[in-house]
Formats: C-alpha cells, structure tokens, sequence
C-alpha cells in the first residue's frame, strides 16, 4: 500500500509557489453568478480550478496532500491577503 506523504505549510513553500504561479502565469477570476473564484492551470490552458482561500481543485492540494498550491497562493496574493495565512505564527516566526 502506498502512504501519501504530507508536505510541510511553511511560509518558504508559499513564498515559492506564489513565484511559481506569477512566472507560469496563473490567473484568478470570480465568476459573476456564483462568487466562486477559479484559477487557470499553467499545464494546460483549457482548465481552471475552482480555488478558495484554503481549499483547491487542483492535483496537487486534491491528490497531493499538499497544504500548499500555487493557485491559493496566486488567490490569496489577488486578494490582498498574507500568502501565508493559515500557517501557526510560531511557524511563522520561525521561516
């Protein structure tokens, strides 16, 4: 059987994947009706993944077990919001 493993939230890895998501050129929209937002895939421009502050649809936060996602990051950023939000301050203090 084969474990997934759990990466680390850390403000690097946030850091990171927003600089990820700026040099692919990911983009976040809201959809008028519903208020969702939604963030285009770098890999491939006919997809978008639905994306929330601390939720995503993508590969690597549904399969992944990743806390960290370059479109949240890109979300966030779009947002006005700390990249690293959700992580514990004293993670925070210590990064």
């Amino acid at each position: 059987m084969v474990m997934p493993l759990s990466r680390p939230n850390t403000v690097a890895r946030w850091r990171a994947a927003l600089d990820r998501a700026r040099r692919e050129g990911v983009a976040v929209r809201q959809l008028t009706a519903s208020g969702a937002w939604i963030a285009t895939s770098a890999a491939d421009p006919h997809v978008a993944y639905e994306v929330s502050v601390h939720r995503c649809t993508c590969k690597a936060a549904e399969f992944g077990y990743d806390p960290v996602c370059k479109h949240r990051a890109a979300l966030r950023a779009h947002l006005g919001l700390p990249v690293a939000l959700g992580i514990d301050p004293w993670e925070q203090a210590a990064a």
